[in-house]
């Protein structure tokens, strides 16, 4: 019986745990899987900004995904209390190919900050920074998400670039006035060695946080797969001193299985001296170095982990989660290796086209550049596979019945309203586990009935 009713809870558990998730960032386009729900996480006050007070964060959702169980929501919280609200995107009852935008408002009595992205649903799993369709051929990210510095005093900024193939990389500053140095730079990048590069900004008198963005290109390359994007801000005023926070660099890369990939988890203590347990999560099909592990930081100061990742399956995507927790407050970081990305990239847009002649001919048109894919090695026909993908996008004509336009966003509603066939399936499965429960319930007293007529005789 004990064991009976010990399975039952194992599965619940098991249910419960089943859904993945992806940390909020500008410009995402996720998927979800047929059947399964994945959550997009925002952490209070770190996505939006370290408030060393007390505040209050108003969260509002606008998208036409049925069954997201976010809508509006208040959260008070401060620097030294981080909260998760992870946001559910259900794929079910939805049509491979399917796909929604959304958007995700916070505001303050201070001021407001706005993400928009794109959800669909595919078997092809995969996560980008962009709402387009492109394969991460190489990244780009700061080594901090926050720059402090006081009125007018320069400071360094330092940027990484990682890139799966030997090519020239071009960085762009976006001008906000900030008398960023250099403005531009280029230079030749290795095959999965970390390259860093330096700025110098000058910072404005007047207090206020300044994003600084930096836009890398692949030379010679107009597709939008050779392009990727890098955000820091920075902060005129004083320095929190309390909290900390965590990054990871790359966060989304394309690789060839078996490929080395050096990877940096950095976590930076703007609080007093503390002890901190660093963590990483790894699906199956991966190999690392790193190891879980208690570190000290000093106040006011970062430690840098290195470690390596090796994903052993092509034409897979492998979702990473790493962290710290330090005197119960967990905060952590989350980054993406593909596999052969231009291939899922290619079949997971063939989802959608409508079933027929079409579809057909660019099944045919597909396989054609998968076998010149094979032959010429990875990432040598990218020219092909931007072309191949157009036609995909143009070939498109006929959605799904439940395809909603991009960037159609609904009217703001102040209830949260949820589709009652999605939740059918919840529904079925908690009368189960009910009637289950309900069945072992009549079995033990039963069994207790005649135990006790036995102890009666």
């Amino acid at each position: 019986m004990k064991k009976i009713l010990c399975l039952s809870f194992a599965f619940i558990y098991i249910f419960l745990s089943t859904v993945s998730a992806v940390r909020i960032a500008d410009n995402i386009k996720f998927t979800v899987s047929p059947n399964k729900t994945r959550s997009l996480d925002i952490i209070l006050p770190d996505d939006f900004d370290l408030i060393p007070q007390t505040t209050d964060y108003f969260i509002t959702l606008f998208t036409n995904w049925t069954g997201v169980d976010l809508t509006e929501q208040t959260v008070t919280t401060n620097i030294n209390n981080t909260v998760k609200i992870p946001i559910n995107f259900p794929g079910f009852r939805k049509q491979e190919g399917y796909c929604s935008s959304y958007t995700i408002t916070i505001e303050t009595s201070q001021r407001a900050r706005q993400w928009e992205g794109k959800v669909c649903v595919s078997k092809y799993n995969d996560v980008d920074t962009t709402i387009e369709e492109r394969t991460d051929s190489f990244d780009i990210g700061f080594y901090k998400k926050y720059i402090f510095s006081k009125p007018g005093e320069e400071r360094n900024l330092t940027l990484f670039v990682l890139s799966s193939l030997n090519t020239t990389i071009e960085l762009f500053v976006k001008d906000t006035g900030l008398n960023i140095k250099p403005v531009s730079t280029s230079f030749p990048v290795f095959k999965n060695r970390r390259k860093t590069i330096n700025f110098t900004v000058k910072p404005p008198e007047k207090s206020g946080t300044y994003p600084i963005e930096v836009t890398g290109k692949i030379r010679n390359c107009n597709e939008v797969s050779c392009i990727k994007q890098a955000t820091t801000y920075l902060k005129i005023g004083n320095k929190p001193n309390a909290s900390f926070t965590v990054d990871i660099f790359p966060t989304n890369l394309d690789t060839k299985a078996g490929e080395k990939i050096e990877y940096m988890l950095t976590i930076h203590n703007y609080g007093p001296d503390a002890f901190f347990s660093v963590y990483l999560n790894l699906p199956s099909g991966i190999e690392t170095t790193f190891l879980n592990k208690i570190i000290e930081i000093p106040q006011a100061s970062e430690k840098t982990i290195n470690f390596t990742l090796i994903p052993k399956k092509p034409e897979t995507f492998y979702e990473i989660k790493a962290g710290a927790v330090s005197k119960g407050i967990d905060k952590y970081v989350t980054a993406c290796i593909t596999t052969d990305e231009m291939v899922t990239d290619l079949l997971r847009g063939m989802e959608a086209i409508e079933n027929g002649k079409g579809k057909q001919e660019m099944k045919e048109k597909f396989n054609k550049w998968y076998s010149d894919y094979n032959k010429t090695g990875y990432m040598n026909s990218l020219k092909e596979y931007s072309d191949l993908n157009d036609l995909i996008q143009k070939s498109k004509t006929q959605k799904p019945k439940n395809q909603t336009k991009p960037n159609q966003l609904p009217q703001k509603t102040n209830t949260q309203k949820k589709e009652t066939a999605d939740y059918l399936w919840i529904i079925l499965v908690v009368s189960a586990l009910a009637g289950i429960l309900f069945v072992l319930f009549i079995v033990y007293k039963f069994t207790r009935k005649e135990e006790d007529e036995w102890e009666y005789q």
